[in-house]
């Protein structure tokens, strides 16, 4: 039986530890987006359906062999720019592609108005997290330094070492005077390194701000630097929900296809992050509107005392 030496599992545990790290953020993120939509329906879908969609921007369904496809766009578009040639390989495999006219036998998902994927804008913004998580780290280590106390001789070296151990053991110790007079402090300590750290937490915090509001999921940190307007505030929330709208519309148009070709699905945008409007929350536009009520008389108050006031 063929066995790995210690030195190959080491290497491969190393590689495991460092692929790991380099992927940490899009892990996360896409985990979090995966949940960000519910489908349901009388057809199985595969089990990370949303995290496949956002990778290669599309999933398609083939009304001829019941399978899911992933892909990309062939090129063909009718006479207005749509898209309407598909190039998909199977799920269980990438080397069986076909070539799919959409809308013919085979219903497209896109992933958003863009027809894009999210992988470049999700690698990109979790690059910055990377580094701001470097430097985060390189000010943490850097904020340890304190003043280092310097010897004269081995016997005060020795002394130093006893005090410093028994302070953080929390006992008393006695040194002599002569001692205390010698020794000599070397302060390497930058007071800025410190301040820093709480610049870098708040840099990464408005990283991921962004990265979440690109797929309309808002994220309120609360910056004590700097006032921001509610008309900013507002500014900010629209532009959130443009990008939800995005996706979601996409989404939509996919399930009405799906229901005209006789499979009946749905997706719901997850309570967690969004919810859909009540029935009684979405105006009827037909309605008549009531005429707002007039305001009452004061006690006192009447129609005769009304002209008086109007004569004088």
């Amino acid at each position: 039986m063929f066995e790995l030496s210690k030195e190959e599992k080491a290497e491969i545990r190393k590689i495991a530890v460092q692929n790991f790290e380099l992927n940490f953020f899009e892990f996360r993120f896409y985990e979090k987006l995966g949940n960000l939509f519910k489908w349901k329906g009388s057809i199985e879908f595969p089990p990370m359906f949303e995290t496949l969609l956002r990778l290669y921007g599309s999933i398609g369904y083939s009304l001829t062999d019941k399978t899911w496809y992933v892909g990309i766009w062939d090129g063909r578009t009718d006479d207005l720019g749509r898209p309407i040639g598909y190039c998909g390989h199977k799920l269980s495999t990438n080397k069986e592609a076909k070539n799919f006219t959409i809308g013919k036998d085979f219903i497209l998902c896109w992933n958003n108005s863009l027809h894009a994927s999210d992988a470049p804008i999700i690698e990109w913004y979790c690059d910055l997290l990377r580094e701001g998580d470097k430097s985060l780290k390189c000010q943490l280590l850097n904020s340890r330094f304190a003043p280092i106390i310097m010897a004269t001789n081995d016997n005060m070296k020795d002394q130093i070492n006893k005090a410093v151990k028994s302070i953080y053991e929390g006992k008393p110790y006695v040194v002599s005077t002569d001692m205390i007079q010698d020794a000599k402090t070397l302060d390497i300590l930058d007071p800025a390194m410190v301040d820093k750290l709480q610049y870098l937490t708040s840099f990464s915090e408005e990283i991921k701000k962004r990265l979440y509001g690109e797929f309309g999921i808002e994220i309120k940190n609360e910056d004590k630097r700097a006032q921001v307007s509610i008309e900013e505030l507002k500014n900010e929330e629209d532009l959130i929900s443009l990008n939800y709208l995005s996706y979601y519309e996409a989404r939509l148009k996919f399930v009405e296809e799906m229901k005209a070709a006789g499979i009946k699905i749905s997706v719901t945008p997850s309570p967690i992050y969004a919810s859909e409007p009540k029935e009684e929350e979405i105006e009827d536009p037909n309605k008549k509107r009531e005429e707002p009520e007039k305001p009452k008389e004061l006690p006192g108050e009447s129609e005769e005392s009304t002209d008086e006031k109007k004569e004088d």
